[in-house]
C-alpha cells in the first residue's frame, strides 16, 4: 500500500453539492518526488482518485476529486483537479486548476499555473506555462510555450508571446497583440481566419477555408505550406522563403516602404515545379509592391504591379483572363507560359523597366493574333 486515508476531512462544493475529502499519508518512501514514509499528502474523495501503483503523488496543498485519477509517476502540487481528468505517466501539474469535461494529461506533459474549465488534451513533451484554458480551449498567458502538443476544438491563444513547436492545432484563433513563433507544426482551421499578429513560421503547414494575414508588425515565412479551399491574403510580409501556397485566390500586398520579399531557392534534382522552393498555385494571384527574387514559380491568373522581379522566375498563366505585369522592374531570366485557346490579350505588360542581362522568354502555342500587349 502506497498511502492510507487519515481521519482528517474537509468539505468542498463541486458546483452541485458538498463533497467530503480525506487527507492521505504516505506508507512508503517515494524518492522520485521526495516523499518519505509518514509524510502527509493531499486530499481525495475516494481511493480511486490516486492509484496505489507507481510513484504518483498528491502533495498536501492539492485536492483531487470527482472522477479524476492520478496514476503512474505523475505528480500534483498546489493544484485542484476535478471533473473527469486523467493525469498519468511522467506528467506534472503545478499551481493549477483543472475542471470541467474530460481532460487528459499524459506522457511528459508539464502544466504550471494552468486553469482549465472545459477540456484539454496535453501529451508528449508539451510545456504549458502560466496559461488559462476555458470553454473550447482558450489559452491565456503572458508567455506561452507549447511543444509536442495536440490541441483540438476551438483553440484561442491570448498571449503577448507564443512559441509553438512540433504541434498540431485545430481551429487556432490568433490574438492581434501577440507575437507568434511557430516551428514544425500543423495548423488546421475549419473557419475563416483573420490573423493580425506578428508571426514567424518555420516548417509549418496551414490548412483551412480562408486565411487573411495582416500582421501588426512583421511576418516571416520559411518552409511553409498553405492549402485553403478559398482565399489567402497576406499583407506586409517581410520575407517568404520556401513557401507552397494553394488556393482559389491569393493576394500579397505591402503597405510599407520596404515592401514584401518572395525569395526562392532551386533544387534541380526535383521535378519541374518542385525545383522551386516558392510555389504559388492560385486561380487568381495578385501581387502588389513585392520583390520577387531567386527561384519562384507562380501559376494561375496572375497580376503583378509595382514590383521588382529578379531571378529565375517562372510565370505560368493557365486561365482565360489576361495576366499582367504593370509598373514592374524585370531583371535576369523571366519565363512565361501563356494559354492559347481564347482570342484577345493573354499577356499585358505596361510601364516596364528592364535592367541587367534580361532574358524574357514567352512560350506560347496560341493563335498568332493579339499574343501580348506591351
Amino acid at each position: 500500500m502506497k498511502y492510507q486515508v487519515t481521519g482528517n476531512t474537509k468539505e468542498v462544493y463541486d458546483g452541485k453539492h458538498l463533497v467530503t475529502l480525506y487527507q492521505i499519508k504516505a506508507m512508503k518512501d517515494i524518492p522520485k518526488h521526495g516523499v518519505k514514509i509518514g509524510d502527509i499528502g493531499g486530499w481525495i474523495q475516494d481511493t480511486s482518485n490516486l492509484s496505489h501503483d507507481g510513484n504518483s503523488w498528491i502533495d498536501k496543498d492539492s485536492m483531487v476529486y470527482g472522477e479524476s485519477v492520478v496514476k503512474d509517476d505523475a505528480i500534483i502540487k498546489k493544484s485542484l483537479i476535478t471533473g473527469k481528468t486523467e493525469v498519468s505517466h511522467n506528467s506534472s501539474v503545478i499551481s493549477s486548476q483543472i475542471k470541467g469535461k474530460k481532460s487528459i494529461i499524459k506522457d511528459n506533459a508539464q502544466l504550471f499555473m494552468v486553469k482549465v474549465f472545459h477540456q484539454l488534451k496535453a501529451e508528449g513533451n508539451c510545456f504549458l506555462q502560466r496559461l488559462k484554458v476555458e470553454g473550447e480551449a482558450i489559452i491565456k498567458s503572458e508567455d506561452c510555450s507549447i511543444a509536442d502538443s495536440t490541441l483540438r476544438g476551438n483553440v484561442t491563444i491570448l498571449s503577448n508571446k507564443v512559441t509553438i513547436k512540433w504541434s498540431t492545432l485545430e481551429n487556432l484563433m490568433f490574438y492581434s497583440a501577440s507575437e507568434y513563433t511557430i516551428i514544425r507544426s500543423t495548423i488546421i482551421s475549419s473557419l475563416p481566419s483573420d490573423i493580425h499578429s506578428s508571426i514567424a513560421f518555420s516548417d509549418v503547414e496551414l490548412h483551412g477555408v480562408k486565411l487573411d494575414f495582416k500582421p501588426s508588425i512583421k511576418s516571416e515565412w520559411s518552409n511553409v505550406k498553405i492549402e485553403v479551399t478559398h482565399r489567402v491574403v497576406i499583407s506586409d510580409t517581410n520575407r517568404l522563403n520556401g513557401v507552397l501556397i494553394k488556393g482559389i485566390d491569393f493576394e500579397l500586398q505591402s503597405r510599407s516602404k520596404k515592401g514584401s520579399v518572395i525569395n526562392g531557392s532551386y533544387y534541380p534534382e526535383n521535378e519541374e515545379k518542385q525545383r522551386y522552393s516558392v510555389v504559388i498555385d492560385s486561380g487568381e494571384c495578385k501581387l502588389d509592391s513585392v520583390t520577387i527574387e531567386g527561384n519562384v514559380w507562380i501559376q494561375g491568373d496572375w497580376s503583378i504591379e509595382n514590383s521588382t522581379i529578379n531571378g529565375m522566375i517562372h510565370l505560368h498563366s493557365d486561365t482565360y483572363s489576361a495576366s499582367s505585369l504593370i509598373n514592374c522592374s524585370l531583371a535576369d531570366c523571366i519565363e512565361m507560359h501563356i494559354l492559347k485557346w481564347v482570342p484577345g490579350y493573354h499577356l499585358v505588360i505596361k510601364d516596364k523597366v528592364f535592367s541587367g542581362e534580361v532574358a524574357l522568354e514567352t512560350r506560347h502555342d496560341f493563335e498568332p493574333y493579339n499574343e501580348y500587349s506591351i
